[in-house]
């Protein structure tokens, strides 16, 4: 009696299939456990990479394969028997036949009617890529070529824009195959799409770290919404957190007015926040409404997003619209609380938020089905999360589904130069780590909280590291942001904004439903910036705050790969600075190009040192306008948007 029989036995486990615990397809492993299934759905057992193999972060078979390793119990009860977990001690213990998946297919370039993908092999494979609007792969195979190689890059072309695709990679060699888990991408959006980006705040801003176009301060978030609404004219999709007081009435109100008029809306909402007034003031006037308490669902996390689609349901390509950020529509979250708003024109983005939506809402119709509707936990990661609009490199994340906190961990790991935050709550110890790893590469961390006594808070830890971290510095309201800013300081590195309704917290990473965008250009990053600025020096910080940069301190600088960056200032009037990466030396060309395609300017045209190059375009002579750049070598071409203000 008391005997432990199998507990610590090396085992072996031939021909199973991995899937996340929900059943996820798994891409790379990550510190967790997933589940095993056997040739019989009842054949199961759970498997936990732990956190000193490693395994973490490389890429699971996609078909079955054999596992090696050490038989742990996991039970926390009475009876203490069963609970087994197999833990696997080194990636041998993964034992794949053909290629094997190395490095996970990545989306290295999106245009309107192609999607290629980069991925490599550890043994020598062919390259091939199965492709279609379902997991039916019903669009065919794409086979450049017999060739066995371990480095793999396929273009898939002939596709409709701002579409999304299923894709799965696969390499063949001596009849094994490794296949990748299903990808989804999107192709971008096309003409008369715009892409513009729109950042407001609704309180102060510091205009000293402005890159030449102030951010948009003390915005009236309910007029700029209210606005959108009004232009509708097809559809609109809601998915909020709360709708409440004068705010939340003059919403609905705007949102009942574009229902009469023919606009097809459906709204969801937050269980426990239903019986506020303006709710009700949709309910009864024939709009369909939900809450993450439909159907199956049980309510258990928040309905946490904050997003409005406009139009995408059969409305032009220009009005269509995706709105997010950290707004709550009452009357604290508008008048007290710090926070942001990004509205987006872009279809392949609304198109992805659309997805999200109809998997809460159980239909792609206005009737919502309480069988198919998933919210929280139930969700899955069946959305595109890499896309290009007007030349800019946006990522999207929903929780919990995800994996929202890797990316953002894996955003801020980039930092260069500075990580600036601004957050309602951080207690996730993983995401506090990685910003003290940060530090401790003396880089700048600037962090502003609104409190640190939510149960978890990682405020003294992260100030005890040397993080400079701050409280708020005013008294009325929260500080209601959770965004993030990487390299935006000193000007000429690669900038990332992180923002959405995604605290960093484990109940956002786990339970809450919340939308993530991470952003890619020094423009967005400058408005926020300027938004951090204010709240730092409004909390009593004293760091100086640096956006200028010598040409010396790129000088250093060894790039990886060629790389074009977003012109600054952007907007301009009439000078701007384009930087561009070398890792070869080789032949280089910068050229302007008008909107119609002619050549108006050309700014470089030699043979480029490796290095951070800085080029000055002075557009005294031109009209106010977008013009197109572009770095062009013997086998690289990128091209960027600038506008000209004047």
């Amino acid at each position: 009696a008391g005997i432990e029989n199998y507990e610590g036995r090396l085992v072996r486990i031939n021909g199973v299939l991995v899937t996340e615990l929900n059943g996820n397809p798994v891409s790379n492993w990550a510190y967790k456990n997933y589940m095993l299934t056997g040739s019989s759905s009842s054949d199961t057992v759970q498997i936990r990479i732990d956190n000193d193999t490693q395994i973490i972060g490389l890429v699971a078979p996609a078909g079955r394969f054999d596992v090696v390793g050490v038989l742990s119990q996991f039970k926390t009860s009475l009876p203490f028997i069963g609970g087994y977990q197999l833990m696997p001690r080194i990636p041998a213990d993964i034992i794949s036949d053909g290629p094997i998946i190395e490095k996970y297919p990545e989306e290295i370039d999106l245009t309107s009617n192609s999607i290629t993908l980069d991925w490599s092999t550890i043994n020598p494979g062919t390259s091939r890529i199965r492709y279609g609007v379902t997991t039916n792969y019903e669009l065919g195979v794409i086979e450049p070529d017999n060739d066995l190689r371990n480095l793999h890059n396929v273009t898939v072309s002939g596709l409709n824009s701002a579409t999304i695709y299923n894709l799965q990679a696969f390499s063949v060699a001596n009849s094994d195959t490794s296949f990748s888990s299903n990808i989804i991408s999107s192709t971008t959006s096309a003409f008369p799409t715009t892409g513009e980006i729109q950042v407001y705040f609704n309180n102060t801003v510091n205009i000293s770290v402005s890159s030449g176009v102030n951010a948009n301060a003390n915005s009236n978030f309910t007029d700029i919404l209210i606005q959108k609404i009004n232009n509708a004219k097809r559809s609109i999709d809601v998915a909020l957190y709360s709708l409440s007081g004068t705010v939340g009435a003059n919403i609905a109100t705007a949102l009942v007015n574009a229902k009469n008029r023919g606009v097809k809306i459906r709204v969801i909402g937050e269980y426990d926040n239903r019986t506020t007034a303006p709710w009700q003031t949709l309910i009864s006037n024939g709009i369909p409404y939900i809450n993450d308490a439909f159907g199956n669902n049980d309510g258990s996390g928040l309905h946490h997003n904050k997003f409005f689609v406009i139009d995408y349901r059969g409305g032009s390509p220009d009005s269509v619209w995706v709105i997010m950020g950290s707004w709550n529509p009452t009357d604290p979250g508008t008048n007290d609380d710090r926070q942001n708003l990004v509205l987006i024109q872009d279809v392949a983005l609304a198109g992805a938020y659309t997805v999200e939506f109809q998997e809460e809402w159980g239909s792609n119709t206005d009737t919502p089905n309480s069988q198919n509707s998933r919210f929280g936990s139930r969700k899955l990661n069946n959305t595109p999360h890499n896309f290009v609009i007007g030349g800019v490199k946006v990522q999207s994340f929903f929780s919990p589904s995800d994996g929202t906190t890797f990316n953002l961990g894996k955003t801020l790991s980039k930092t260069q130069r500075s990580i600036n935050g601004a957050l309602m709550t951080f207690t996730r110890r993983d995401l506090a780590d990685t910003v003290i790893a940060v530090k401790n590469r003396n880089k700048k961390t600037r962090l502003v909280l609104s409190n640190n006594t939510d149960s978890g808070t990682q405020f003294s830890y992260l100030q005890s590291n040397g993080v400079d971290i701050r409280l708020k510095g005013f008294t009325s309201g929260l500080l209601h942001h959770k965004y993030a800013i990487v390299d935006a300081e000193p000007f000429g590195y690669t900038p990332y904004v992180i923002t959405g309704s995604h605290n960093w917290s484990s109940s956002a990473e786990n339970s809450n439903d919340e939308n993530t965008l991470i952003i890619q250009d020094n423009q967005v990053a400058n408005f926020y910036l300027q938004e951090f600025a204010a709240r730092y020096y409004e909390a009593g910080g004293t760091d100086s705050i640096n956006t200028i940069t010598s040409a010396d301190e790129n000088t250093n600088i060894v790039p990886t790969k060629f790389s074009l960056l977003q012109n600054y200032p952007n907007p301009f009037n009439p000078v701007t600075t384009i930087r561009f990466e070398v890792p070869l030396s080789q032949k280089v060309e910068l050229n302007v190009f008008d909107i119609l395609g002619r050549k108006v300017k050309e700014l470089y045209n030699d043979i480029a040192p490796v290095g951070v190059l800085s080029v000055e375009f002075s557009a005294d002579d031109f009209a106010s306008g977008m013009y197109i750049y572009q770095l062009k070598t013997k086998e690289f071409s990128i091209s960027k948007k600038m506008v000209l203000l004047k």
